[in-house]
């Protein structure tokens, strides 16, 4: 061999890697659950929610999160402020009752799935209490 000599090409074969790369099962955030707004009940001071995943196998909890509806046009600002929000973690079953609400009242539910991945949030349901 001549060290003077020059490559044209240089290739690596990772053939081998890619396949064992392939063959690893990586865990991802769960998709967002769906509020059913249809199946959800209140009485003047309690509301249950009731939720679906489609995949629920990957959820290790749900958290839900509420807060009062105060008529603001754009919902996605009041999400994005934690200020007003009441959370209940590590919620095992696809509904929960939330118990001493004020009667004749709207509020905003959020589902999140979570697992070791991470979490998704569902989008907000409006539901309201018994007057």
């Amino acid at each position: 061999i001549n060290l003077n000599d020059t490559f044209d090409t240089f290739a690596l074969d990772f053939s081998r890697e890619k396949k064992l790369l392939e063959c690893l099962d990586y865990l991802t955030a769960p998709n967002p659950p769906t509020i059913r707004e249809e199946l959800c009940t209140a009485s003047y001071d309690t509301i249950t929610v009731h939720w679906t995943s489609d995949d629920e196998f990957s959820v290790v909890s749900y958290e839900l999160q509420y807060t009062i509806f105060t008529g603001q046009a754009n919902v996605v600002s009041l999400c994005n402020s934690a200020d007003s929000w009441m959370i209940v973690p590590n919620i095992k079953q696809n509904h929960y009752t939330v118990h001493g609400l004020q009667s004749g009242t709207k509020y905003i539910f959020i589902v999140k799935a979570i697992n070791q991945a991470g979490s998704r949030s569902s989008e907000p349901g409006k539901l309201k209490t018994n007057s």
